[in-house]
């Protein structure tokens, strides 16, 4: 049996930011704290990547404050945009069913 050499360990508390990475969660953090307003998030340099982050952002590829909350993404032009709208509530069924009459 060969010996391993034990190399020198360093524990880091983050990992440094890839290249061009941007810190979702920090930029976030405003509009989790002000609910209910549009906040612009970031400039892309296309608006092939603005809407690419914005995909990133909806379907929860990247971190965010309260990942379950209700929140709302969307790209304009190279512009993002954010907006927190609070925890996500379901509604309960109520038992009841609203009809309608249909005109004829």
């Amino acid at each position: 049996m060969a010996k391993r050499k034990t190399a020198d360990v360093e524990f880091v508390d983050d990992l440094p930011l890839k290249p061009k990475h941007i810190p979702w969660k920090d930029r976030l953090e405003p509009v989790y704290r002000n609910p209910g307003y549009w906040a612009r998030i970031n400039t892309a340099d296309t608006p092939e990547k603005a809407m690419s982050q914005q995909g990133n952002l909806t379907s929860r590829k990247v971190s965010i404050p309260d990942p379950e909350g209700d929140w709302d993404f969307a790209s304009r032009g190279c512009e993002v945009f954010a907006k927190y709208n609070g925890t996500y509530k379901r509604k309960a069924p109520s038992g009841r069913v609203r009809r309608t009459q249909r005109k004829r």
